[in-house]
């Protein structure tokens, strides 16, 4: 998932009569986020480009913290890549991949946690990149975003 620095606010009101200025940001700054639901859990990474290494990363962490898992994914590039086919070679089936079918976001459980992200963070801006970090892990670590089920 991709997070931008700049808001993305489409609707709003104000009283008759009145005026109001709204700041807006430019800025094309933006972070990337690892996430993974385990049971009554969601797990989430932030990166700043997501890519082989990056992905690695994450499922190392996941590896060392749970043992033996299964990942659902889209087909991004970076999930196919040889760099982390070797990883997942060299943990002798301990690490998996199911890839979905391409434009089926709907199967998998994360997009709707992803959804509900966007629009807890919808209409706000933020000052920096740590700034948006901080504000999905406290989403995540207060449970207003709990995977559902």
């Amino acid at each position: 998932m991709t997070l931008r620095l700049a808001a993305v606010c489409i609707r709003g009101w104000i009283p008759r009569g009145t005026s109001q200025t709204v700041k807006i940001g430019l800025s094309k700054k933006s972070i990337k986020v690892f996430g993974v639901l385990y049971r009554d859990r969601l797990h989430v990474m932030s990166a700043g480009a997501a890519n082989s290494t990056t992905f690695k990363i994450f499922l190392e962490a996941l590896y060392q913290e749970y043992g033996r898992v299964t990942f659902i994914t889209d087909n991004a590039s970076y999930y196919k890549s040889r760099y982390v086919q070797n990883y997942l070679e060299s943990t002798n089936g301990d690490v998996v991949l199911i890839h979905l079918s391409p434009y089926t976001p709907q199967l998998n459980p994360i997009e709707v946690q992803w959804k509900v992200i966007k629009e807890r963070l919808a209409c706000r801006s933020f000052a920096t990149i740590e700034d948006i970090e901080k504000a999905v892990i406290r989403l995540v670590e207060t449970g207003e975003v709990r995977p559902s089920g």
